[in-house]
């Protein structure tokens, strides 16, 4: 599948190629070293899974084979981590819990973010791992929005040491 990536977008998706110390999932920059690697090499492959989000964006999930490790996927279940000290960052206004830990749990799946009213579609964000919703903000549809924030109350972010 094509995506069309703008310059902004490019900006918030090198967060994701280790371009940031925010916790949350990161990609392999020796598989992926640029979003541009990721476009590439998800171009002949068709999602696995297609998620409808709210204000005309979808999700496509796409599930690399097993041996390859694209990235760490920066979430985990809260009660994961029953010994660990939960800490908080804000993320787009939203107040998100995180965790420090040891390891980052690799993933081979990657979940892209795109508004689908574009032809090709224009990429939102990329992140190595499976679908999480966005985290809530006040442009969602209550029923989308409910469902956010209950994921994020279960899950936190990982970051790594």
């Amino acid at each position: 599948m094509v995506y069309t990536l703008t310059i902004e977008r490019r900006e918030h998706l090198l967060t994701h190629f280790g371009k940031s110390n925010q916790a949350g999932s990161l990609f392999n920059e020796k598989i992926f070293p640029d979003p541009d690697a990721l476009l590439f090499y998800l171009s002949p492959i068709a999602p696995s899974q297609i998620v409808q989000q709210s204000n005309g964006r979808v999700a496509h999930v796409y599930e690399l084979p097993e041996s390859v490790v694209c990235g760490w996927a920066g979430i985990g279940l809260r009660e994961q981590f029953p010994e660990s000290v939960i800490q908080e960052e804000k993320r787009n206004g939203f107040t998100t819990s995180f965790v420090t830990v040891k390891e980052v749990p690799p993933t081979h799946v990657v979940t892209l973010i795109c508004d689908k009213n574009g032809e090709p579609p224009e990429l939102i964000t990329a992140f190595p791992g499976g679908y999480a919703p966005a985290f809530p903000f006040k442009g969602m549809e209550e029923g989308e929005r409910q469902s956010a924030e209950l994921f994020w109350k279960r899950h936190v972010l990982l970051k790594r040491l």
